[in-house]
C-alpha cells in the first residue's frame, strides 16, 4: 500500500513538473513573440521618421526628386512585413 502511494505521488510530481515546463515554454514563446513585434514596430517607426525627413529635404530643395525616390525605395525594402 505504501509503495503504491509513493508511486502515485511520484507520477503526480512528474506530471506537475511536465505541466510547469510546458507553461514556462509557452510563456517564453509569448515573450519572444512580443519582443519580436516590438522590434518590428521600432523598425517601422524608424522608417517613417526617415520618410518624413526625406519629404522635408525634398520640400526644402536639399535633395532632388531622383535621389528622394531612390532613398524612399531603399526604405521600403527595409520595412518588415
Amino acid at each position: 500500500e505504501e509503495a503504491r502511494i509513493v508511486e502515485e505521488a511520484q507520477r503526480k510530481a512528474v506530471k506537475e513538473a511536465e505541466l510547469a515546463a510546458k507553461e514556462k515554454a509557452r510563456r517564453e514563446a509569448e515573450e519572444a513573440e512580443k519582443a519580436k513585434e516590438a522590434e518590428k514596430l521600432a523598425e517601422i517607426d524608424e522608417c517613417l521618421r526617415q520618410v518624413e525627413s526625406i519629404s522635408e529635404e525634398l520640400k526644402a530643395g536639399k535633395v532632388g526628386t531622383k535621389e528622394a525616390i531612390q532613398r524612399l525605395s531603399d526604405i521600403s525594402e527595409r520595412i518588415p512585413e
